[in-house]
């Protein structure tokens, strides 16, 4: 199937554009409007969510991480290497993780109240 939009070579055939300057460019040719639209969407939710546990180190990490590599995508493709996602993936682990210790310690807290209040 050839490709109607794309870069030129010397033989006047166009090529799919994968050059390593720019990530939006190949993104767009390679997953479509909508497909960058929904990465852009996964990314800003995981920065939401990094930002509500914002008091752990690692997560201020995460948030410096998702900021640097919207910053580069400008003039490198590393938003979407496979290396880079399994890194975020990790900090997204961690920040469930520690959503659910919180969670689990309101609940404990919450139990120990009602004894408490029942022991009285």
């Amino acid at each position: 199937m050839p490709f109607n939009i794309g870069l030129s070579d010397e033989y006047g055939s166009t090529y799919q554009v994968d050059t390593g300057d720019i990530a939006w460019s190949p993104l767009i040719l390679q997953f479509g409007i909508f497909g960058t639209i929904v990465l852009v969407f996964v990314y800003s939710g995981f920065f939401k969510k990094f930002m509500l546990l914002k008091e752990y180190p690692l997560m201020q990490t995460g948030i410096l991480y998702i900021v640097a590599l919207f910053i580069t995508s400008f003039y490198s493709v590393l938003i979407f290497l496979p290396q880079t996602i399994c890194l975020l993936m990790l900090f997204v682990a961690y920040a469930i993780n520690v959503a659910r210790n919180k969670r689990m310690n309101v609940e404990v807290t919450m139990l120990e109240d009602q004894d408490e209040i029942a022991f009285i």
